[in-house]
């Protein structure tokens, strides 16, 4: 059974980062960025499925690469760090780790 193989990220250190890959993720992402604006509850419903949750230290390593809208939320700016067939992109001393 694929739940019993499937585990989302639960650790209290994991980090939401928001792509903005199409024209409806890219407006939710300036809606964030305005800090004059008051983001409901629709918004962030829309925003779920334009978002990946990364552990700590994944986030530090990318963190050049980021908006930081709060302690929990941040926007990927880099755009080819993303990529909607192989996932999110990480570059380490070892090579290329790729996370989806």
């Amino acid at each position: 059974m694929i739940s019993r193989e499937f585990h989302f990220i639960e650790d209290q250190n994991a980090r939401l980062i928001l792509i903005p890959k199409n024209d409806e993720s890219k407006q939710i992402a300036e809606i964030f960025r305005d800090a004059n604006n008051a983001v409901d509850r629709h918004v962030y419903r829309k925003m779920g499925k334009y978002c990946v949750n990364i552990y700590d230290h994944q986030y530090k390593e990318l963190l050049p690469a980021l908006s930081v809208i709060d302690e929990s939320l941040a926007i990927l700016e880099v755009e080819e760090m993303y990529n909607t067939e192989t996932g999110l992109k990480f570059s380490f001393e070892g090579g290329d780790g790729i996370f989806v």
